[in-house]
């Protein structure tokens, strides 16, 4: 979420508090305050990296603003960030190591963490294992 929208997520918490005749005492000030208390967790040592996006189809005459701007994409390393999870011994009961499909009542597929995903679906390797009379 942009540092923008997670301001306005802060200041509508403290204005729903302050409407309730409570304290307003946000946690965080702001999204540098709340990117500076994540950052500075002793397992989030991964490096953030981003990356520019912008529209490149064809752009109409009275094109939308969106179509013009760029963007900045801000992430960790997701390979890094599960291996550091895999790597923690305080999840060693908590994590799903297998993949799995998950449907709902509807039969559709749902994606409820990433080992429901399909990007580690397609990682996962399934055979059949050949019959062997005798191991040599």
């Amino acid at each position: 979420m942009s540092a923008g929208n997670t301001n306005i997520l802060i200041n509508i918490w403290a204005a729903s508090q302050e409407a309730k005749g409570g304290v307003v005492d946000p946690r965080f000030p702001d999204a540098r305050g709340l990117h500076s208390t994540i950052d500075s967790i002793p397992l989030g040592d991964i490096l953030w990296e981003d990356f520019k996006v912008k529209y490149s189809g064809e752009i109409p005459e009275h094109a939308p603003s969106w179509m013009t701007k760029e963007y900045d994409v801000w992430f960790r390393n997701p390979l890094d960030v599960l291996e550091s999870h895999v790597g923690n011994p305080d999840f060693a009961n908590e994590t799903d190591y297998a993949p799995k499909k998950v449907f709902g009542r509807n039969k559709k597929r749902q994606y409820t963490d990433l080992m429901s995903g399909q990007w580690v679906w397609g990682q996962a390797v399934c055979f059949k294992p050949k019959k062997y009379n005798s191991f040599r």
